[in-house]
C-alpha cells in the first residue's frame, strides 16, 4: 500500500514539475530557438509519422557526415598522434564528435538542461517535447532509481541508488524492499547486514597462536590473560573454527 501511495505522490509531483517548467518564458524561448534550428515546426509535429521521418532524416544526415567528413578528419587525428600532439588530437576528435548531427542535437538539449538548472533525467523528456509539444510525452521518473552495475575488472556487481534534488526519505523507504532483494542476489553477500563481527580480533588471535605452534591449552591460557576471562581449550578450538569460517579458510 505504501508503495502505491508513493507512486501516486511521485506522479503528482511529476505533473507539477512539468507544468511549471513548460510555463517558464525563458524555457519556451529556448524551445522555439531549437525548433527553428532543427527544422521542427514551432508547435512541434502533430503526427508520429512526421516525428519518425524527422528522426530518419537526422540519422541519414549523421551517416552522411560520417561518410564525408571522417576520412579527412581521421588523417588529421592520425597526424596529431604521430606528432605526439595529444592536445590537438583531442581537440580534433571532440570537434568531429560534437558536429555529428545526432550528437549536436543532443548537446543542444544538454545545454538547455544545464542552463535551466534541471536534472539530467529531463534530457529524453525534453527531446520528446521538442518534437511533439505534448506534455504527456515529457514524463520522466522522479523517484529514486536502483542501478546494478558490473565491475568489469572484478566481474562483480555493485548496487547504487540514484536520487534527484527533491527525493525524500519516504521515497527511499518505498523502494527499500527492492533494494533488499537486489542485495540478496549479490554473489559476494555473506550476511544480511555488514556489521562488525563480535570477537573477531580474539578469534583471529587464537588462530595466529595456533599457526605459531601453540596447543589449544596454551592458547586458552594466553587469551584468558589478555581478555581477563576464563577460557578452556574447547573455547580456543571454537574461536579458531569461527575465524576460519568467517575468512573462508578450509
Amino acid at each position: 500500500m505504501k508503495r502505491e501511495v508513493n507512486i501516486h505522490n511521485l506522479r503528482t509531483k511529476q505533473k507539477q514539475k512539468i507544468k511549471l517548467l513548460v510555463n517558464r518564458p525563458d524555457f519556451q524561448k529556448i524551445i522555439l530557438v531549437l525548433r527553428k534550428k532543427w527544422n521542427i515546426p514551432k508547435d512541434g509535429f502533430q503526427k508520429q509519422e512526421d516525428i519518425d521521418n524527422w528522426n530518419n532524416k537526422l540519422n541519414f544526415d549523421s551517416d552522411k557526415y560520417l561518410e564525408e567528413v571522417l576520412p579527412a578528419k581521421k588523417k588529421d587525428m592520425d597526424k596529431a598522434i604521430n606528432d605526439k600532439n595529444t592536445e590537438l588530437y583531442f581537440q580534433l576528435r571532440n570537434e568531429f564528435n560534437n558536429n555529428l548531427p545526432r550528437n549536436a542535437f543532443l548537446n543542444d538539449i544538454k545545454k538547455l538542461v544545464h542552463d535551466q538548472r534541471i536534472s539530467p533525467r529531463w534530457i529524453n523528456g525534453i527531446k520528446r517535447y521538442l518534437l511533439s509539444n505534448n506534455l504527456d510525452n515529457m514524463a520522466i521518473f522522479l523517484g529514486p532509481v536502483i542501478a546494478t552495475k558490473v565491475d568489469m575488472e572484478l566481474d562483480l556487481e555493485t548496487i547504487s541508488i540514484e536520487i534527484n534534488e527533491d527525493t525524500v526519505l519516504d521515497d527511499i523507504k518505498a523502494i527499500w524492499p527492492e533494494v533488499k532483494e537486489r542485495q540478496s542476489e549479490l554473489l559476494y553477500k555473506k550476511r544480511n547486514k555488514n556489521q562488525p563481527m563480535k570477537n573477531f580480533e580474539r578469534n583471529k588471535k587464537a588462530y595466529k597462536l595456533k599457526q605459531e605452534g601453540k596447543n589449544l591449552k596454551e592458547i586458552a591460557e594466553i587469551l584468558s590473560n589478555k581478555y581477563k576471562k576464563d577460557y578452556v581449550y574447547t573455547d580456543a578450538a571454537d574461536f579458531i573454527k569461527k575465524y576460519k569460517k568467517i575468512v573462508g579458510i578450509n
